[in-house]
């Protein structure tokens, strides 16, 4: 067979691949631009990355608009919904599915798709185009180590947050979408002590705690009003130590922010906010809006003497998920003011403001220790060292950098010592010889006195006084050596 004729056949076997792959490549898109008409329960090409261990959320926005977030960050999906039709209607079949009428009962639908995966969902005309917002929690990440390989935060809010479970505080979590909230609430949970009794209230169906000292209630499930409520009496008026709420519901924020105005102090909880003085506000009006009693100001003082710490959480621009910052309230004050006291720094790294906080009392009073001089406004936060941290490899770099310019520094020192040694021998041998000349009875003596220098030498080889240190201990810079 000729060249030409094996590149002929050549040619044909390629295209025929190419041809194979791109139907294959139609089909997986037919799949994604059509329901599964038969399941109810269905929500189409989503279905095949729900359980992507990465997956943060899913927004659509119309049938050709579908968001896709991953780690923080978030991307456009190639794969579409074949149009607005086929999205209402999967909409309205999900929405019947979990027992809501959405066309009668204000066009939105808010329920729990599987465990972990909840649903908000809009169709005209409360909006323009049928819309799906999917949150999806995935409870392998709440955990310390996880978190701080991801440099959610440092070593010593590591420690902070730890200590955080075992004392009588109302804390609040904070943070737009998709901040880690939830994590961090499962996380801190996690660390309770054995010793303490513990609930956890969930009313997105996302988190159970597996310890023999917890009780899980899923208040999803709940509907009577008068069951809710005697469950969280037994809850809040009990031997109950601990209480951790993942919830974003008014109405259960209304009845839990009663149940703690009695002195109850140990619960910890989630509400979407941009910052700590919305989170605030936001619980102020919930009171404000359901108690005719109260006006917006006596509702702000009940939220201020209710809580003791706000723990902030944001996304910065990379879309990695912080804790920005954390903050004690000081209803006291005149002002009612926020004492701030770690906070995440435009150089990427959490710094602490100087002001030691009234709870490191109760830390103190706990089973762990805590330094007193992690409050310190010099001192600098250490994080999980990991070869993939870009905050590690900088940190690296630049100790790296200072080693070398001591390094060089050290041998021109010790250059010009040399030079200067040299010309001071020459010197000193010219003088001895003209002495020996002049004296000859002095050699023995200069003698004695090069082997008291050689001794003078040794010992000062042995206790150097000018030294260069790194963090670490070790000498970069010895003056003797």
């Amino acid at each position: 067979m000729s060249l030409r004729d094996r590149f002929k056949s050549t040619q044909k076997i390629s295209n025929s691949k190419i041809k194979q792959e791109t139907s294959q490549t139609q089909q997986v898109q037919y799949y994604a631009t059509s329901s599964d008409a038969n399941n109810s329960d269905s929500l189409g090409f989503i279905d095949t990355i729900l359980f992507d261990d990465d997956l943060n959320s899913v927004f659509i926005s119309g049938a050709r608009n579908v968001y896709i977030e991953r780690n923080g960050k978030t991307h456009k999906s190639t794969s579409t919904y074949r149009d607005n039709v086929q999205l209402e209607n999967l909409i309205k079949k999900l929405s019947l599915n979990n027992g809501i009428d959405i066309e009668n009962e204000g066009y939105e639908a808010k329920f729990n798709h599987r465990p972990g995966i909840n649903i908000l969902s809009t169709i005209a005309p409360l909006s323009n185009v049928p819309s799906l917002y999917i949150k999806v929690y995935n409870d392998k990440h709440a955990n310390i180590q996880n978190l701080q390989q991801d440099l959610v935060f440092s070593k010593e809010l590591a420690l902070l947050l730890e200590s955080l479970s075992a004392i009588n505080k109302n804390i609040l979590i904070t943070g737009d979408r998709n901040t880690l909230k939830t994590t961090l609430l499962s996380t801190i949970a996690k660390k309770t002590p054995a010793n303490l009794k513990a609930a956890f209230l969930d009313n997105e169906n996302e988190v159970r705690i597996d310890k023999q000292n917890f009780i899980n209630y899923n208040l999803a499930k709940i509907e009577n009003k008068q069951t809710l409520d005697n469950l969280l009496n037994m809850v809040f008026y009990s031997t109950i130590d601990k209480v951790y709420l993942n919830c974003d519901d008014e109405k259960l924020l209304y009845n839990v922010l009663n149940k703690i105005q009695n002195g109850f102090r140990g619960l910890i909880c989630t509400t979407s906010a941009k910052d700590p003085k919305n989170a605030v506000g936001n619980l102020a009006k919930i009171l404000f809006k359901l108690d005719n009693k109260l006006d917006f100001e006596q509702a702000t003082s009940i939220i201020l003497n209710s809580f003791d710490i706000i723990i902030h959480t944001k996304k910065d621009v990379l879309g990695k998920r912080k804790i920005e910052s954390v903050i004690e309230i000081n209803p006291t004050s005149k002002d009612r003011t926020f004492d701030e006291i770690f906070y995440y720094d435009y150089t990427n790294v959490h710094k602490s403001t100087g002001i030691i906080p009234r709870f490191y009392e109760d830390i103190k009073n706990s089973s762990l220790i805590i330094n007193e001089n992690i409050f310190d406004k010099n001192y600098c936060h250490t994080y999980y060292k990991s070869a993939s941290s870009e905050l590690e490899q900088e940190t690296m770099a630049k100790r790296s950098a200072n080693i070398e310019i001591l390094k060089k520094f050290k041998k021109d020192l010790q250059n010009q010592k040399e030079d200067n040694s040299l010309k001071s021998k020459i010197i000193e041998n010219t003088n001895k010889a003209q002495e020996t000349k002049d004296n000859p009875n002095s050699q023995n003596n200069s003698q004695d006195n090069s082997q008291d220098q050689i001794q003078d030498q040794a010992q000062d080889q042995d206790n150097p006084q000018n030294e260069i240190q790194d963090e670490s201990g070790e000498i970069l810079y010895n003056e003797n050596l």
